[in-house]
């Protein structure tokens, strides 16, 4: 059932259907949840214009009943920008909501309010229900928004952990290039050296010189990540095999 709506949906939001946040409401929003099996027509559980300080979200998820779990925040297409991020952080603030969802009806991105970092760094997950493979599309709203799963809280669960993950990785992207930086610095010389001595080991012996170029670059290099390089050579040139690397004294 989800899938068959999902198709509609996307068919819907291509030709330009939901002109306003009323239209992605009812079009997009009550349509998606209904196919995860949330009771639409319960407003103690699907709660519409739900009041915060004085202020509306236009949805609040609630388990149980008139406890809300998770805010969503509709937006018209293609307007779900940084100020509607921020809008709808402080509107989970003041409840201490678990998850929030911020929607345009085509873009769905996945917060957990409560973590660290800027809005952006608390997004657990962007989902674009028109461009993504439409499998992937339901298996994600299910994991997350399923009304079984937000009430027995594996939702949750699955929501952090995928957190965690995308945390320690953005956390391994900011530290890498700084620690293959401080390598390459102590390789530079190194490297230097040996291709000084292949240059003259290549000319005594009438040698080509560019296997012996490849050969001392990748062994250069090999410190890499080994998702980026992957060197094949691994044998040492036959006119090359007695000589040794010659390393770089420290200057006085």
């Amino acid at each position: 059932m989800l899938k068959l709506d999902i198709e509609k949906i996307r068919e819907a939001i291509r030709v330009g259907r939901f002109t306003n946040e009323a239209a992605v409401c009812q079009g997009v929003v009550l349509r998606i949840l209904h196919a995860l099996s949330w009771p639409t027509y319960d407003t103690q559980i699907v709660s519409p214009e739900y009041s915060v300080e004085g202020r509306r979200v236009d949805f609040a998820l609630c388990h149980p009943a008139r406890k809300p779990a998770v805010f969503i925040e509709v937006k018209k297409v293609g307007q779900s920008d940084a100020a509607a991020e921020r809008q709808l952080f402080e509107y989970a603030f003041h409840k201490g909501i678990p998850m929030a969802i911020l929607t345009d009806g085509q873009d769905w991105q996945f917060f957990l309010p409560a973590e660290q970092g800027e809005y952006g760094e608390r997004r657990v997950y962007k989902l674009d229900i028109v461009e993504r493979e439409i499998d992937e599309t339901v298996a994600r709203l299910e994991r997350y928004l399923k009304y079984q799963a937000i009430c027995s809280g594996s939702a949750m669960e699955a929501a952090r952990a995928d957190y965690q993950n995308v945390a320690r990785e953005r956390q391994t992207k900011a530290t890498l290039p700084e620690a293959w930086t401080n390598s390459s610095k102590k390789k530079t010389i190194y490297f230097s050296n040996f291709l000084q001595n292949a240059l003259k080991a290549s000319a005594a012996t009438s040698q080509t010189l560019i296997p012996s170029l490849c050969f001392f670059a990748r062994t250069f290099i090999s410190g890499a990540p080994r998702r980026l390089l992957r060197p094949r050579q691994r044998t040492l040139p036959m006119h090359l095999q007695n000589l040794r690397p010659v390393r770089a004294r420290r200057p006085p």
